[in-house]
C-alpha cells in the first residue's frame, strides 16, 4: 500500500491524535487523521497530540490547508520525503526520517543474503 501511495498519491496531512480526548469513550484504536490526495508529491503537513479546543483545531485546520504553512507556531511541521516507496513512514520526526533514509541508501538490504533458522524444543516433564 505505501508503495502505491509513494507512485501515485500524496501524504498530504497526519495529524496523531494518540492520548487525545478526540472520542467521548476510550479506544484501543490508534487514532490518527490522515489526508491522501491524488495529486502531485510534496511535503507532508504533520501534528503531533493537537489541544482538542475550538480555537487550538481551528488554527490547526488552517495550518493544515493553508498554501503556505504559517510562520507562527501552530505546531504543524512540514516534512519532505515522507513516502519513498514501500519504506515505512517514520511521522515522528524529520531528523529520524533523515536518519533512516541515509541508512537505507548506505545499507543496502541483505536479507537475501543469508537465512535465520530458528529451532524451537518443546521439552516436557516426565
Amino acid at each position: 500500500m505505501r508503495q502505491m501511495i509513494a507512485e501515485h498519491f500524496h501524504l498530504k496531512n497526519y495529524v496523531d491524535m494518540v492520548n487525545t480526548p478526540a472520542f467521548h469513550t476510550d479506544v484501543v484504536a490508534y487514532p490518527a487523521i490522515t489526508i491522501i490526495a491524488r495529486e502531485k508529491r510534496g511535503a507532508t503537513r504533520i501534528a503531533h497530540r493537537p489541544p482538542i479546543t475550538v480555537e487550538a483545531l481551528s488554527r490547526l485546520a488552517s495550518s493544515l490547508v493553508a498554501e503556505n504553512l504559517p510562520k507562527v507556531c501552530t505546531g504543524v511541521r512540514e516534512i519532505k520525503g515522507m513516502t519513498a516507496g514501500a519504506a515505512p513512514w517514520i511521522l515522528g520526526s524529520a531528523d529520524q526520517l533523515a536518519v533512516s533514509r541515509r541508512l537505507e541508501a548506505d545499507f543496502p538490504r541483505i536479507a537475501g543474503l543469508y537465512t535465520i533458522t530458528h529451532t524451537v524444543k518443546n521439552s516436557s516433564k516426565g
